[in-house]
């Protein structure tokens, strides 16, 4: 596990903005039935006023100022190369931990697969009730080649125990039934998905998780390891095209599959606070309000799907932003508590509006 690898891969997706984006190409067709859309625009709304009443979370100008000015300093300090005996420290630090935390993100940050599932076993073997570590070894089960045994059935059991309220573990638990040809559970999981309370993808979690364990490995800066964490959580994402795969070809020819598929999306387009989980969700509506003859409301999620695509291009074209989210812990924290409480496009607003005052008062003005 080389930790100039694990960097290569996390510059790459920082510049790549590592998001999903499923596109499903649709024909108009006959007599729409009226389905409710989810209320958008009271949504955002209400974001908005909640966003006016608070001026910012991530401190005051003249903080920002000062953090900004120190921030080059860092950064120099942070494109400096670690001798291969510091790499290699950090990485016997982190393999000898018997924290089930740094252990799973042992096995999120590596690409071997038996290094992958030797961690995650041992992670598991202690971790097992925390829900973070076990969504994560579902994951890794996902992608476990089959020799090496994984215990999908047993990890998948465990964080239904601990997480049974969540849309995005049931919809993982249709899938998998469904990739093993079980379409009656694969239904019932999928109506359990649709009525989910709750929609948690653990983006937040996985990305303070790991951003943890390599603060206890030592030798990686602040910024250095927020944007690996960063760049982990987007590298181990779930499934999702298996779930457009599947309601795609069962709306088509089971009207009970499409209408669950349509609830599952419309829930979770409302729940989501990550932009590709609610990309993923208007996906799958749009599959299933095609298979039941809804081509108007098709069009409409199809419209919500663009725009939320356009806000994500404005979101990854402020380099700035994302300087403001790794100059310190408390702005790195101060954004994932907006995503969890508000949503990544929210985050994502308030985020720019923080970098339009640091570049308004803090960087240098041209001379005129």
């Amino acid at each position: 596990m080389d930790t100039r690898l694990w960097l290569a891969v996390a510059a790459a997706l920082i510049v790549a903005g590592a998001v999903i984006g499923v596109r499903l190409d649709r024909a108009p067709d006959t007599a729409p039935r009226p389905i409710p859309a989810p209320t958008a625009g009271a949504d955002e709304a209400n974001a908005a006023a909640r966003e006016a009443a608070v001026p910012s979370a991530f401190g005051t100008e003249d903080e920002l100022c000062a953090e900004y000015q120190a921030l080059a300093a860092r950064q120099a300090l942070d494109e400096s190369k670690r001798t291969p005996a510091e790499e290699t420290a950090a990485r016997n630090t982190l393999l000898a931990s018997q924290s089930p935390e740094v252990l799973a993100s042992v096995a999120l940050l590596s690409q071997d697969p038996a290094e992958r599932m030797d961690a995650m076993t041992r992670a598991m073997a202690t971790g097992r009730r925390d829900a973070t570590v076990a969504w994560s070894a579902v994951l890794i089960c996902d992608s476990a080649p089959a020799d090496l045994q994984c215990p999908a059935q047993e990890w998948e059991d465990e964080l239904l125990t601990l997480d049974k309220e969540n849309s995005q573990v049931w919809i993982r638990v249709a899938a998998s039934r469904y990739e093993q040809g079980d379409f009656v559970k694969a239904l019932d999981a999928l109506h359990r998905a649709a009525a989910a309370a709750e929609t948690r993808e653990y983006m937040v979690e996985t990305v303070q998780m790991v951003e943890r364990a390599l603060d206890s490995a030592g030798g990686y800066s602040f910024p250095e390891r927020s944007r690996l964490a960063f760049a982990v959580a987007a590298a181990n994402l779930p499934a999702y095209a298996a779930y457009v795969s599947m309601c795609e070809k069962e709306s088509e020819y089971d009207a009970e599959w499409a209408q669950a598929c349509f609830e599952y999306g419309q829930r979770v387009e409302r729940q989501a606070k990550t932009m590709t989980g609610g990309s993923i969700a208007q996906a799958i509506e749009i599959a299933a309000l095609d298979a039941l003859k809804s081509s108007e409301e098709a069009e409409a999620v199809a419209a919500r799907k663009q725009e939320a695509e356009r806000d994500r291009e404005l979101q990854s074209s402020d380099p700035l932003a994302e300087k403001v989210i790794l100059s310190n812990p408390r702005h790195f924290a101060a954004y994932l508590a907006l995503i969890k409480e508000q949503g990544e496009l929210a985050a994502g607003a308030q985020l720019r509006a923080e970098a339009s005052r640091i570049a308004e008062r803090c960087l240098p003005k041209p001379r005129g």
